[in-house]
């Protein structure tokens, strides 16, 4: 048969679409020495988080970086 996605207790109903993701990142140079970084991402409910967490709640994530080299 087919996989499907499920948590016990928490029947996905035959979904199998978890999430997409949105993301974008971007690096800047600011000197030889100094770089700086930043990501962000967001994943809205698919359907089979739907169907396990009526609330469809969605993921987001995020980071900003400073890199010294030496």
């Amino acid at each position: 048969g087919e996989a499907t996605f499920g948590i016990s207790y928490r029947p996905s109903s035959s979904a199998s679409a978890l999430a997409t993701l949105i993301d974008l990142s971007a690096d800047l140079q600011l000197s030889p020495r100094w770089t700086l970084s930043a990501y962000g991402g967001v994943a809205p409910s698919g359907e089979a988080i739907r169907a396990s967490a009526p609330s469809g709640s969605a993921g987001s994530f995020g980071y900003l970086e400073v890199e010294y080299r030496w």
